[in-house]
């Protein structure tokens, strides 16, 4: 679980990724993948995050538009992530991750 300005972020016994809005109280996004979700870091403010999977796969999740780009060489035993200035993803494609 993780709580930014606006967002409420979850994470149910199945995996799937649940966003709660404050300002409104209500549930916005619910997300499941095939990969099994069973840690995530957010960035400041809740719209990204770099999600562990069970299956060692891991990915980037961007709310605005669901989307997830797979991580490759990320290190399996990551226990914090650090987003830096401008948030996380200057740009980003299926093969590349770049960051700031």
């Amino acid at each position: 679980m993780s709580l930014s300005e606006k967002f409420l972020i979850m994470l149910d016994a199945t995996g799937r990724l649940k966003f709660f809005q404050l300002e409104d109280q209500a549930l916005i996004l619910e997300y499941k993948t095939d990969n099994i979700i069973t840690k995530f870091h957010p960035c400041t403010a809740g719209t990204r995050l770099v999600c562990n999977g069970s299956a060692g796969m891991n990915t980037v999740f961007v709310a605005a538009d669901d989307t997830m780009i797979d991580i490759r060489g990320y290190p399996a035993k990551t226990e914090k992530v650090s987003f830096l200035v401008g948030e996380f993803i200057k740009s980003y494609s299926q093969d590349h991750l770049g960051l700031i």
